[in-house]
């Protein structure tokens, strides 16, 4: 089963809120993140203006950034392999509700990996909560995350 599979399939979610999946499988991390449109941007719809299209630009910037969005256990020694923007966040996707992103990370040192703290409220500060959803290969589990507790450890239940 993929990252994809095991997010929770919701179809609208609140202003304010996003979901991130992530899949933990040796060294490698998969993760998922989707959000509102009008939470990481401020607005709905198409950019009207320039003002919307360097919020839409700077939003694709912050989301790049997967080390600052998402920063794991300094000792596992990860690293962000791969990015790809979804929704609006992507170039020429035309407009979604949502805006989301995948992020592969590889670490060094897996064994040391158990927790993560998420940056996407510093990024984008009119998201409130985060449910985060986990797969490690000793269970599942979940939180939800906030700008004042933005940290899960990786306990499966």
């Amino acid at each position: 089963m993929g990252i994809a599979d095991a997010a929770p399939q919701v179809r609208a979610m609140p202003q304010g809120m996003a979901m991130l999946t992530i899949e933990i499988d040796g060294a490698t991390i998969l993760a998922h993140f989707r959000a509102p449109r009008a939470t990481l941007v401020g607005f709905d719809g198409a950019a009207r203006n320039a003002q919307e299209r360097e919020t839409l630009g700077l939003a694709r910037e912050n989301l790049r950034n997967g080390t600052g969005m998402m920063r794991f256990d300094t000792q596992a020694a990860c690293s962000l392999a791969e990015v790809v923007l979804k929704g609006d966040a992507a170039r020429g996707a035309g407009v979604a509700d949502e805006i989301g992103v995948d992020y592969r990370f590889a670490c060094l040192s897996p064994e040391h990996l158990d927790s993560v703290a998420l940056g996407f409220f510093i990024g984008f500060p009119a998201l409130e909560r985060v449910l985060v959803r986990y797969r490690t290969g000793e269970g599942r589990g979940g939180a939800e995350l906030t700008q004042g507790n933005p940290v899960v450890g990786f306990v499966p239940f």
